[in-house]
């Protein structure tokens, strides 16, 4: 799964993949993985275990007594390290150990599954993929891993110890390396009290002895089968193995010590347990023959004792006279032949870490005894492993390696990096955030995000809690900026180190540079959107990048600071100056609207009808075996036959089908044998008599449709009921395979709304997509089955009949009446098994198909029309900009309504082509979606606006309390520009209000508008695993308040009467070619959020709408607008955006606040 995301972080990073593909991605890899969460869960403790104990490993392995050091990492689990290891296989025995070490158990039982009772360190090794991977890595891990294969041999071997009974045997095959001794002990009988076979070469004595004692002491028998082979044989079972089996090639050096030393340590032992009850040896010598076969011969330890070699090195000597003898019969070509010559009989030096050398220091010597009862100093010096080795390597000539040789920064480290994101303190907005998220998680780093309204201390504390190598910032308003630089001060103040980064949609590289960096020695980075957060981060973590980037990053700040520099030197006007310059107008004659009523008014638009469920897992869940049908995560709603669409009628073998796009269909279709020839010809018989009746002059009487609808209902339905036929759909593979089929191409070629296969038809309700008919739909489903049946055995005829019967789904009321039909079928037909239902469909219908009410009455239909009449979800959808909600998704460009495409703007024409595909993707999606929050009324929109009276004075609007304007019941303080222009006034908001000077009333309005429900039902979604409708609910959100925000403007122009109803398009409103303006306190025309509890106040917003604000003032739920209306003819937007600290000064001081306040909240805006 991170393989895969890997890829989509790759082709996102190089724009071959856009963001809603980017977060489809995650989608699917957030649902697996919270499938196997548990498994990974356990594997995470496995793999933090692996970790600390391969820096255990380590440490111990370089510890004060080098590598002469015994490691122990668990409890019976000790080792040596080999000697003269290179540095790569040096630390392919550190990883090897942990691996082992971290859960013997679960290696043990792997072990047994593979190799049974017969343990073997080389089968140890191969429980690892990565000796198996090839011939070059069985090379290394023949050697580096010896010896905590062979700690898992002691520690599985007092395992089986501690479980045993007496009188249990253990079997020790002994011998030289390529002896055969699988051949050789075949034909041996097995004692049924053999719980274990030891498979080696008994060449360590300490070890072995250590094991007899152990079994001894549990009362068990050991036999020792020793299977001696001539030295120049076992050369060429060698040789064949590593070539002809495409095995690993064994250094002779290694071979040659093991038939020099095997018999000698088997000797020992011998002479030690000779006498020990239920003790046993087997001496036989497997002889090659020519031609290839081998013959056993039965021998004694006095002849094992006559045949020992002189040395290892006698043995090497031979070798390399006949191992080029031996490669001519597999090799012809000279530099292949002097390369496998060289692998053969390697020189045990490495380039890096002294030598590659198989012998330990206890493995050596030469026994002198013949049998029993010999005793001399060199027995006795190999028992103690005292006796020096002719050749290899000593631990004096292995180079000093360190912990960092041994464990690397990156071997230890389990992901790309640690990120944790958070919106700050007193903001609320987090969809930007939440997407870089997912884009940073499909590029390896691990992302934990803390949500939003995270104060300072919550993020920094989880930082060195989590020990995050980067932290993000977010946030939208500009209170949040500030904040931002808290945390910066904080980060510096308690001594933090990690780059932090900073995005948000009122964030800036300029403000970044000039505001926050100056307050934190680390690095700060301003971030612009999710492309750009995966080259920042893994710059940020590289070892290689890090130092280039932060020294290109702080130069650009610099620019930044030095350009800011530049601009706060131009002259500004003085605040006296500005409002002399401020716009005016014949107040006397200047047209003002009145509106219809002062006051507020509270609106609260919902959905066509009430929620009853919520999103839940991924796939549409189905029923079976008599089970109540469900309603899966995605649930749809039908469309109905219009007026005023062309209704197409296609005459089929049989029956007629009508057709409709965008029609919803009731569909059955059932097996050729469903209904036998005799009811078949009854039908046709009475279908002639009506016909005769009508030829012979009858009347189109009620009684004749009646009766002629019965055939194709009633007496349809009850043979069908009836299961006549072979009723294979009764078969649960075959139903299994249809209901598979049904599913296959939802979604992409029709919405599939509910189904019941019953043992010999089968019901569908289907919406067909545009460019899909019906019957190229039931072909793929009848082909693909009836092909399975054939291929299965249980047809021999063609499974399906080949006509079926279709239904125009007319209106709610008939709607109604086929959903019920198809779910309650297999009850009106007595079924308790053998059927198959499932919907996904909206739980308003659902849940009344399961109860028996009756169907939506014409009086409830007619309420519902005029409730659509009146504000509602579907109102709100005609006002939706939809430019915005590509901009969310890193597409950009502009929607078209009217054709209702997205232009992208993209230059390159098949980049462009390609968002522009994502795009309508992206909005069929976010429409679906809408669909069912609509129709589940999942949104409630609350929204609140109203008139006042009120007039200007200079730089503030006096709001009265009445008609008699006798007492202010607030004021709205303004901002005025102060940059120096040319023939164009300074504008303040209070300009577009009428002086009260003037002598003439004026009026101001306000609204606010919130959509709640976007973040509960995203948080489901996640809850789902699914971040990509998450992220979509949210966007919906936003844009349904921006969407309401526009309705109650167009209400409040209505109210005012300078417009009309259809005087303006909804294409005129979102382009706002209207008279008036909606500004809001916070952004630029009057850029102190502040300003925004005095509307709070005056509208009761929270009351009325359940918006509220936080101590930043910012919205919650953020899905919600807020603003003033102006109705003056000439009023448009502008924007503040320097101020001298005259005009700071004077608005503090009207606003009743103190300078730094005052400064605080328009710290961006400040000019000094």
């Amino acid at each position: 799964l991170m393989d895969g995301m890997s890829v989509v972080g790759d082709l996102f990073g190089a724009g071959k993949m856009f963001l809603p593909q980017v977060v489809k991605s995650a989608r699917v890899m957030k649902q697996s993985v919270a499938w196997l969460q548990p498994f990974m869960e356990e594997e995470k403790e496995r793999a933090a275990k692996v970790r600390a104990l391969l820096l255990e490993a380590a440490k111990q392995t370089c510890g004060e007594g080098g590598a002469d050091s015994v490691v122990t990492l668990a409890d019976g689990f000790s080792y040596t390290p080999y000697p003269g290891l290179s540095l790569e296989e040096r630390r392919i025995e550190v990883k090897f150990a942990a691996e082992l070490a971290a859960d013997p158990e679960y290696w043990e039982a792997e072990y047994k599954k593979r190799f049974g009772i017969v343990l073997d360190r080389n089968s140890v090794q191969e429980l690892s993929p990565d000796y198996a991977r090839d011939r070059d890595s069985r090379q290394k891990w023949s050697v580096a891993t010896l010896e905590p294969a062979g700690a898992f041999v002691d520690w599985m071997f007092k395992k089986v110890i501690q479980s045993a009974t007496p009188g249990d045997v253990i079997v020790f095959n002994a011998g030289g390396q390529g002896s055969g001794k699988t051949t050789a002990t075949k034909d041996l009988p097995e004692d049924s009290s053999l719980i274990l076979i030891m498979d080696g070469t008994l060449q360590n004595y300490s070890r072995s002895k250590e094991h007899f004692e152990l079994a001894f002491d549990a009362e068990c028998k050991i036999e020792i089968r020793y299977i001696f082979m001539q030295w120049t044989s076992a050369l060429h079972l060698i040789v064949h193995r590593a070539l002809d089996g495409a095995g690993r090639i064994v250094p002779l050096s290694r071979a040659a010590k093991g038939h020099f030393q095997a018999p000698r340590t088997t000797l020992s032992l011998a002479e030690d347990f000779l006498d020990q009850s239920g003790f046993e040896i087997v001496v036989r010598e497997n002889v090659l023959e020519p031609g290839g076969g081998n013959a056993v011969i039965e021998r004694t330890l006095e002849w094992l004792h006559d045949s020992l070699y002189e040395s290892a090195d006698s043995l090497m000597a031979e070798a390399s006279v006949l191992l080029p003898q031996i490669l001519n019969h597999y090799e012809t070509d000279s530099q292949n032949l002097e390369r496998l010559m060289a692998q053969f009989l390697r020189e045990t030096r490495s380039v890096h870490g002294g030598f590659v050398s198989s012998d330990r220091p206890e493995d050596g010597g030469e026994s002198q005894c013949s049998v029993k009862g010999i005793k001399d100093q060199s027995g006795a010096a190999q028992r103690s492993g005292e006796v020096e080795t002719t050749f290899g390597a000593s631990r004096e000539d292995e180079a000093k390696l360190s912990f960092e040789d041994l464990v690397p920064a990156n071997a230890v480290k389990s992901s790309a990096g640690k990120i944790l994101l958070a919106t700050v303190k007193g903001d609320v907005h987090d969809i930007g955030k939440n997407i870089v998220g997912i884009v940073l998680a499909c590029n390896g780093f691990e992302v934990t995000d803390m949500g939003v309204m995270v104060p300072c201390d919550k993020i920094l504390d989880k930082a060195v809690e989590l020990g995050a190598d980067i932290i993000g910032l977010s946030g939208l308003i500009t209170p949040s900026l500030d904040e931002m630089v808290h945390v910066a001060t904080e980060m510096e103040r308690r001594g933090f180190q990690q780059p932090l980064l900073i995005g948000g949609a009122t964030t800036s590289a300029a403000h970044t540079a000039i505001k926050i960096a100056p307050h934190y020695t680390g690095s700060v980075v301003h971030v612009l959107d999710a492309s750009r957060s995966v080259p920042v981060s893994t710059a940020l973590v590289s070892e290689e990048q890090r130092a280039k980037f932060v020294a290109d990053n702080e130069a650009r700040h610099v620019t930044l600071r030095e350009t800011y520099g530049k601009k706060k030197e131009r002259p500004l006007l003085t605040l006296t100056e500005a409002r002399e310059k401020a716009f005016v107008c014949d107040w006397a004659t200047q047209d003002i609207a009145t509106p219809a009523f002062t006051g507020t008014q509270v609106l609260r638009i919902e959905g066509d009808s009430p929620s009853i469920s919520s999103p839940g897992g991924n796939s549409p869940p189905s029923t079976s075996e008599g089970e109540s049908p469900s309603v899966p995560a995605t649930p749809r709603a039908p469309s109905f036959l219009s007026r005023q669409k062309p209704v197409k009628i296609r005459q089929g073998r049989k029956l007629p089908h009508w057709e409709q796009e965008g029609a919803t269909y009731a569909i059955t279709f059932r097996q050729g044998d469903s209904i036998p020839a005799t009811i078949r010809q009854e039908w046709q018989q009475e279908r002639a008599r009506l016909t005769n009746l009508l030829q012979e002059g009858g009347t189109l009487t009620e009684e004749f449709y009646a009766r002629l609808q019965s055939l194709f209902r009633e007496e349809v339905d009850a043979a069908l009921d009836a299961g006549h036929g072979s009723c294979l759909l009764a078969n649960e593979a075959l139903a299994s395979a249809l209901e598979d089929s049904l599913r296959r191409f939802d979604g992409e070629r029709y919405h599939l709304l509910a189904w019941c296969i019953m043992p010999n038809h089968v019901h569908v309700l289907i919406k067909p997509l545009p460019g899909h008919d019906l019957q190229e739909i039931l072909h793929s489903w009848k082909s693909y089955t009836g092909h399975l049946a054939k291929k299965q055995g249980l047809c021999e005829k063609p499974l399906w009949e080949e006509e079926y019967y279709d239904h125009l789904i007319r209106d709610e009321a008939d709607w109604f009446n086929q959903l019920c039909y198809v779910l309650k079928n297999p009850q009106k037909a007595g079924l308790t098994e053998g059927f198959r239902v499932g919907s996904q469909i909206c739980a308003r219908w659902a849940g009344a198909a399961r109860t028996e009410g009756d169907p939506p009455s014409e009086a409830a239909g007619s309420q519902r029309r005029s409730e659509d009449e009146s504000p509602s979800l579907r109102t709100l959808r005609g006002f939706i900009d939809w430019s915005p909600f590509f901009h969310s998704w890193e597409l950009r460009g502009r929607w078209n309504r009217e054709t209702g495409t997205f232009s992208s703007a993209l230059q390159d024409e098949t980049t462009r082509q390609e968002a522009e595909a994502q795009a309508a993707k992206l909005y069929a999606d976010a429409n679906l979606l809408l669909d069912r929050i609509i129709a589940e009324s999942l949104f409630t929109a609350r929204g609140v606006f109203g008139f006042f009276p009120a007039n200007s004075t200079g730089d503030d609007i006096e709001v009265y309390a009445d008609a008699s304007r006798s007492q202010v019941r607030t004021v709205f303080h303004t901002l005025r520009q102060q940059q120096i222009k040319k023939d164009k006034p300074n504008f303040a908001l209070s300009d577009y209000i009428a002086p009260k000077s003037s002598g003439r009333p004026d009026f101001i309005g306000g609204f606010t508008v919130g959509i709640h429900g976007g973040d509960e039902l995203a948080k489901e979604y996640e809850a789902a695993h699914d971040p990509y409708n998450a992220i979509i609910a949210k966007a919906l959100a936003d844009r349904l308040a921006e969407a309401f925000a526009e309705y109650l403007h167009q209400q409040a122009r209505f109210a005012w009467g300078y417009e009309q109803p259809g005087e303006l398009s909804d294409e005129d409103l979102i382009k706002e070619r209207y008279r008036g303006i909606r500004p809001a306190p916070g952004y630029p025309a009057q850029p102190d959020h502040t300003e925004k509890r005095i509307l709070f106040d005056l509208l009761n917003t929270t009351e009325s709408t359940g918006v509220e604000l936080t101590e930043s003032m910012a919205m919650h739920p953020g899905s919600a607008v807020s603003g003033l209306y102006f109705s003056h003819p000439d009023s448009h937007y502008f924007g503040i955006s320097v101020l001298g600290k005259d005009q700071v000064e004077d608005y503090a001081q009207r606003k009743g606040m103190t300078l730094d306040e005052a400064e605080r909240w328009l710290g961006p805006w400040l000019g000094y």
